[in-house]
C-alpha cells in the first residue's frame, strides 16, 4: 500500500488519488471525506478500519466498478448517496448500532444486510432508508429484552428477510410480549395472516394475557382471530372476552 495515494488532514481522508483495485484504508484515519472517492471507476474492493467511524455523502459514488466493501463495527453516519451508482456493488452490511444514515444510500440492486453483534444478519428487501434509519437510531442489544424487542420491531417494519419468520415463530412465546404496543402491532398481525402460529391450545392463554396487560389492540386482533379461525362456543363467550 502506497500511503502517498491517500490525501489525509486531521485522520480525515480528503481524497484517494490511487490506481484503484483494492484498497486497504490505513489506519488512524477515522473519517472518510465527501466525495473522497467518488467517480473512482478502478476501484473494485475497500477495506475500512476500525479507526473509521464516519462515512461522508457521496464518498463512494460513481465507483462503478466497486465489489466489495468491509464497513466495521466502528461506524456510526454515513452520509447521502454514499455508495449510489456503484453499479457492480451487489451488498453491504452495516452494523445494526449505526447512529445515523443518509437517504439514497446506494441503488436499488445492491442488498443491504443489517449485521447483529453476535454475527447474524438479516436483508433488507429493496431500498428501505427510512425503514433502517429507524431501526439504527438505538443503541440495541444492552440485554437480551432488547434483542427481542429489535427483532419485533424489524418484523413490525417490514424486514421479511427469509429467516426472520422462522425465527419469530420458533420463538414467538418469548417474543409475544414485545407485539402488543401500537408501534409493533402490525407484527402481531402478520403472525396471525400466516395462520402458522397461533394454535387453538394456546389462543385462550394469549387472549387472557391482553386483558390482564390492557393490550386492547392485540386483544381484539386475537379475539377475531379466534372467532374466525376456531369459532367459540356461543355469543355470550365472545362478549365476555
Amino acid at each position: 500500500m502506497n500511503t502517498s495515494d491517500f490525501e489525509i488532514r486531521d485522520n480525515i481522508l480528503i481524497k484517494y488519488h490511487g490506481n484503484g483495485g483494492e484498497v486497504i484504508i490505513p489506519d488512524g484515519v477515522t473519517s472518510i471525506g465527501k466525495r473522497a472517492f467518488l467517480k473512482c471507476k478502478s476501484l473494485t474492493s475497500v477495506i475500512i478500519p476500525d479507526s473509521v467511524t464516519n462515512i461522508g455523502s457521496m464518498a463512494f459514488s460513481g465507483c462503478t466498478n466497486l465489489m466489495n466493501v468491509r464497513i466495521p463495527d466502528s461506524m456510526e453516519s454515513i452520509g447521502h448517496y454514499a455508495f449510489s451508482r456503484c453499479t457492480e456493488l451487489k451488498s453491504l452490511t452495516f452494523p445494526c448500532t449505526l447512529k445515523e444514515i443518509g437517504s439514497c444510500l446506494c441503488d436499488y440492486f445492491t442488498q443491504i444486510f443489517l449485521r447483529f453483534p453476535d454475527g447474524k444478519s438479516f436483508r433488507v428487501h429493496g431500498r428501505e432508508d427510512e425503514k433502517l434509519n429507524f431501526m439504527i437510531q438505538k443503541d440495541y442489544f444492552k440485554n437480551i429484552d432488547d434483542k427481542y424487542l429489535f427483532v419485533v420491531e424489524l418484523y413490525a417494519f417490514g424486514f421479511d428477510d427469509e429467516g426472520l419468520f422462522p425465527y419469530m415463530k420458533k420463538n414467538f412465546r418469548k417474543l409475544f410480549p414485545f407485539m402488543l404496543e401500537e408501534e409493533t402491532i402490525p407484527a402481531l398481525k402478520k403472525i396471525l395472516d400466516s395462520g402458522e402460529v397461533v394454535t387453538k391450545r394456546r389462543i385462550d392463554k394469549l387472549i387472557q394475557y391482553t386483558i390482564e396487560n390492557q393490550k386492547h389492540q392485540a386483544q381484539i386482533l386475537l379475539t377475531d382471530y379466534k372467532y374466525q379461525h376456531f369459532e367459540f362456543k356461543s355469543m355470550g363467550e365472545k362478549l365476555k372476552l
